[in-house]
């Protein structure tokens, strides 16, 4: 068993998110691999991809591929930049909108919580001890979403 965490600029990744896996195999060797958004901090870095690394290991011991987790995504975030284009006559909370399933969404919703993703329960138990590793290290919850967010803004404003 291997397992690999990197990290890399946020323009970089295969989509919408600050971190990504894959699983691959060679006979009995399960390889997992993690690519995280440069944040600037190790500690943001680091919690999102233990956090990747769990949710991986997770899905791959219940038979979910990446595959599936990524098309997912790919569907809630082109579902969320459609929500983001789309014209209104006034001012548009994107908390009113709702996902193919009719889950709510939002601008700082993630796919993985909505409670018909695939991964699902995964995301949870990744998302546990991604908060217990915070507090551990003294990383303040608030901030460190908020550091999230900023990386997706400064995509949106290169674009």
């Amino acid at each position: 068993m291997r397992a690999s965490i990197s990290t890399i600029d946020h323009a970089r990744q295969r989509y919408e998110t600050t971190g990504d896996w894959g699983v691959s195999t060679l006979l009995d060797d399960v390889n997992i691999h993690v690519k995280v958004s440069a944040f600037g901090d190790w500690r943001h870095e680091l919690l999102v991809g233990v956090h990747e690394l769990i949710e991986a290991a997770l899905c791959f011991n219940d038979g979910i591929t990446d595959e599936v987790v990524t098309a997912f995504d790919k569907s809630y975030e082109a579902a969320r930049d459609a929500i983001e284009r789309e014209q209104f006559d006034g001012p548009v909370m994107l908390y009113q909108r709702t996902y193919d399933c009719r889950c709510r969404i939002t601008d700082t919703s993630e796919p993985g919580d909505d409670k018909h993703a695939p991964y699902f329960e995964q995301h949870q138990f990744a998302t546990v001890v991604e908060k217990a590793i915070a507090r551990r290290l003294g990383v303040d919850w608030d901030e460190y979403e908020l550091a999230n967010l900023r990386l997706y803004e400064k995509e949106r404003e290169s674009a």
